[in-house]
């Protein structure tokens, strides 16, 4: 979270911080790659994994 998001924001408030942190966390689980997931974002790699079984 970080490195992708704080660092590259404008983290100057905690009130900043509160109205990013929603959009953050939907591109953390719904677009961003995660590499221990093959690549995938996590929506993405639990829809295969679901398909799988």
């Amino acid at each position: 979270m970080k490195r992708d998001y704080i660092y590259t924001s404008n983290c100057s408030s905690a009130q900043t911080v509160m109205k990013l942190f929603k959009n953050w966390i939907e591109d953390y689980n719904n677009v961003a790659p995660h590499s221990g997931l093959g690549m995938k974002s996590p929506v993405e790699y639990r829809k295969l994994m679901n398909q799988a079984v």
